[in-house]
């Protein structure tokens, strides 16, 4: 009887750790208080999704993070999922930071717009209020919308400096312009809430021949989140029928209010490319003297289709790529006589945020 006992007690050890074994982790990290907005601080976190629950490797993890010097505390809190694995969140504390100087590196004329214009979010960067790297993500995306809304692609590069000695912090944002861009939906709390917004586009039947950037330059209904109105459905199939560059333009919606969906079906036709242009905004020395063009896969005298558009997109993403900074390529169209384009790539590059700790660039 008693061998029995010692033999079920032992399975059972062994199917628990087993059992434990088989359990995966899903990391997340809450912040509480200042803490900067580096992905490297946290590496660690985000290395262990995914991975076998060990608590060893949780202490590592610990341990890594409670040796930064801004952060206070660090704890773990653990859930049993409902698939079985573990959610694994890290608590992470450090002092609060009021904010001290709150800039914008824009042209003159943008300063007390975009002042206004960041005003009217609660939870955006403000004078005595405290930072957060949540704070700082929605003023950047802030100014990118009061862009957006111009009509302006723009790099936004942010210059923290988080000073835990003296309890304060200073963040300036710098501008830098690139292309002229289709304007985007105003979305709340920027712009008056609409109840009948387009929740979903379906261009799924817009074939190769159609260049999407002229397009959207051509109809209103062409962002998620755009105030829908049945009128303008037929104005938007109107607009692409008297443009003569498809053979096909059918504009649909289906939903109910608030949940509109938008379909387009258009048939390019057979569009000659007339020149090919690379343009370049911000920090691209070394691209510029680069003869890109010729290793393009969409070239002058050829049929525009969008795959070989987007091949020419990756190229130019890659030859102009540099260590530290952040490039956007994209496509805009612009119609020729007759049936032929002019397509151009618009190249902005721009460096990464830079945050100071205590006076110490950090990386």
């Amino acid at each position: 009887m008693k061998i029995q006992t010692v033999i079920l007690t032992l399975t059972l050890s062994i199917l628990a750790l087993k059992s434990q074994n088989d359990q995966h982790m899903t990391t997340a990290v809450r912040t509480e208080g200042s803490l900067p907005s580096l992905r490297s601080a946290f590496r660690c976190v985000s290395d262990l999704d995914g991975k076998t629950y060990n608590k060893g490797q949780i202490k590592n993890c610990l341990d890594s993070i409670a040796a930064l010097p801004y952060v206070q505390s660090v704890n773990p809190e653990s859930n049993n999922l409902p698939n079985g694995n573990v959610f694994v969140e890290f608590v992470v504390q450090a002092k609060e930071l009021g904010v001290q100087e709150l800039t914008f590196g824009v042209p003159l004329d943008d300063e007390k717009p975009i002042r206004h214009w960041i005003a009217k979010n609660p939870n955006n960067l403000r004078i005595g209020g405290v930072y957060t790297a949540n704070a700082e993500t929605s003023t950047f995306q802030g100014i990118r919308q009061f862009y957006a809304a111009k009509g302006t692609l723009v790099g936004i590069v942010p210059t923290v400096r988080l000073n835990y000695n003296k309890g304060d912090a200073q963040i300036r944002f710098d501008i830098v312009e690139g292309p002229h861009v289709s304007p985007k939906p105003v979305y709340y709390p920027y712009a008056p809430t609409c109840d009948d917004e387009v929740h979903y586009l379906d261009w799924s039947q817009v074939d190769q021949f159609v260049p999407v950037p002229l397009m959207e330059s051509l109809i209103k209904l062409r962002a998620l989140g755009a105030c829908f109105a049945p009128e303008q459905i037929k104005t938007d199939e109107k607009a692409l029928a008297d443009s003569g560059l498809f053979k096909k333009a059918a504009v649909t919606y289906s939903g109910p209010r608030g949940e509109r969906r938008v379909a387009l079906n258009v048939q390019g036709r057979t569009i000659r490319v007339r020149k090919i242009a690379v343009a370049y905004y911000g920090s691209n020395e070394h691209c510029e003297t680069t003869d890109i063009e010729p290793e393009l896969a969409l070239k002058a005298g050829d049929t525009y289709t969008r795959p070989r558009a987007e091949l020419s997109i990756e190229y130019i993403e890659k030859a102009c790529s540099m260590p530290g900074q952040w490039i956007e390529v994209i496509e805009s169209d612009e119609r020729a006589d007759d049936l032929d384009l002019k397509v151009t790539f618009n190249v902005l590059r721009f460096p990464l945020q830079s945050v100071f700790i205590d006076g110490k660039k950090v990386e």
